[in-house]
């Protein structure tokens, strides 16, 4: 729940004061940037904090594949333009530990949902 809420949290400030903001997020950000940062953030976060307060992975499916794949795009990204980033600040490793953080919970789902799939489906009286 508290990755939910960070992102909630943060996106809502950027919603609402993106250059202010903004000058915590690791790269120089226009208003439509951290704005558009922001608007990702709110939609993602509500989803992690809403499946976290029902208490059912289940509606967390959808999430799998973009977190996996958002990660691995921004690790890209953050390899090939690295020295845009000023790697002295906090923000740069905190945004590092992030992508990580949801690399690991996009696969760890997506594995975990496999395994119930194939259990699923070789138990009797499954669909396969």
């Amino acid at each position: 729940m508290g990755e939910g809420a960070g992102m909630l949290g943060f996106g809502a400030g950027l919603l609402v004061a993106p250059l202010v903001i903004g000058s915590a997020w690791p790269w120089t950000l226009s208003e439509l940037t951290g704005r558009a940062i922001g608007a990702w953030l709110v939609g993602i976060g509500f989803a992690a904090v809403h499946a976290s307060w029902e208490n059912d992975l289940s509606r967390t499916r959808p999430l799998e594949g973009g977190y996996a794949v958002f990660a691995v795009l921004q690790l890209v990204a953050l390899a090939r333009y690295s020295s845009e980033l000023n790697w002295s600040t906090p923000a740069a490793w905190l945004y590092l530990a992030f992508l990580l953080s949801i690399l690991f919970i996009g696969l760890f789902r997506w594995v975990i949902d496999r395994i119930s799939e194939r259990r699923r489906v070789g138990a009797p009286g499954g669909t396969g």
